[in-house]
């Protein structure tokens, strides 16, 4: 099935040419391509960041894929897509708070790399603000929060950002401004 084919595929790492990051296993579902499997693959570079796989991680992996399929199947891979996304949190806090701003910002930024981390994440998955504000609902001193979310695409921002089979959300900068009451 197609979750084999990525669970398998989430496992595979080289010596030298690195770790799979994400990957996922699209099936073909029509006619006499019904047995193509596009395998959409990236590296992992740490804990928050993918890359597009060298030509060697993909050879190494094809072969890793080919000796493990069925007999029938046909494995393509291709490069996945990563939608960079700059994160923009507006913290509303009392003005009592103002004097401890760097903790707090610490904390937040260090949630939201949390909420990102690539264990948090997979293709297709949609990134909506009152999933990050979930991420930040047990600090006591905010009273509320703005998020703003900007990619490349101007239809693909703002509030929640879309993700199609191939693509896989990544923060890019995460900024955090204060807004004191």
């Amino acid at each position: 099935s197609g979750s084999d084919y990525k669970n398998y595929a989430n496992l595979f790492a080289t010596p030298y040419n690195g770790v799979m990051g994400k990957a996922n296993a699209v099936l073909r579902h029509s006619g006499c391509s019904s047995n193509i499997i596009e395998l959409y693959i990236l590296t992992k570079v740490n804990n928050l960041e993918l890359a597009k796989a060298s030509s060697q991680f993909k050879y190494e992996f094809t072969q890793y894929m080919n000796a493990n399929k069925m007999m029938t199947d046909y494995l393509s891979v291709l490069d996945g897509e990563i939608i960079l996304v700059n994160v923009s949190v507006n913290v509303v806090l009392d003005k009592y708070y103002k004097k401890f701003e760097d903790e707090i910002k610490a904390n937040i930024i260090s949630r939201v790399e949390n909420f990102f981390s690539i264990n948090n994440w997979d293709y297709e998955q949609n990134l909506k603000d009152i999933d990050v504000i979930k991420a930040l609902s047990d600090m006591q001193q905010p009273s509320r929060y703005d998020i703003y979310f900007t990619t490349n695409d101007p239809d693909n921002s703002g509030k929640t950002v879309r993700a199609r089979y191939f693509e896989i959300i990544r923060p890019e900068n995460i900024a955090v401004s204060f807004t004191y009451e």
